[in-house]
């Protein structure tokens, strides 16, 4: 997480802050901060995006402890933005643009079954539809017609037929 935090200070002993450490402002600076790293660790992601007020609370309370270590009072904490790296907003893009395209994946393939279901079922009505015949009607027909079972190839081209079943 980059998070920006601004605080303010105020020295409350000269003596400790200046003579006891050598540059005490790089020092209350690293203290600072390692303090909202140990806070932002414990947090998700969410909870340091969305609850500042809480951190800043957290954060202040951890500070106050040890400033009379470092001769300084804290007077503000204040998160001033918190957000995900670029890598890790570039990972949500692409794992929201991967389930969007899963999703319409599947929607499309159920389109396809339903579209596929559909002319199933119209093809087995039209079936339905069309009369059945026995095969004794087959046999009449075969016995009133009297055609032979040669081809028009053996009969020749030439020859046509008048009689119609």
């Amino acid at each position: 997480m980059d998070v920006s935090l601004l605080y303010t200070y105020r020295v409350d002993d000269p003596v400790r802050y200046q003579l006891e450490v050598l540059n005490p402002e790089a020092i209350v600076a690293g203290f600072v901060q390692g303090t909202l790293r140990d806070v932002v660790n414990t947090k998700k992601m969410d909870e340091v995006m969305y609850n500042r007020a809480e951190i800043n609370q957290e954060v202040m309370k951890l500070l106050q402890e040890k400033e009379a270590q470092y001769g300084v009072s804290f007077v503000l904490v204040q998160i001033q933005s918190a957000s995900p790296p670029a890598e890790v907003v570039t990972a949500i893009k692409d794992r929201m643009i991967a389930v969007q395209q899963q999703e319409q994946a599947s929607a499309e393939a159920i389109q396809q079954r339903t579209l596929a279901d559909s002319e199933f079922y119209t093809a087995q009505r039209k079936r339905m539809e069309m009369p059945t015949r026995s095969p004794s009607w087959q046999k009449r027909r075969k016995r009133r017609c009297g055609r032979s079972s040669r081809s028009w190839k053996e009969k020749g081209p030439w020859v046509s037929s008048t009689s119609r079943c």
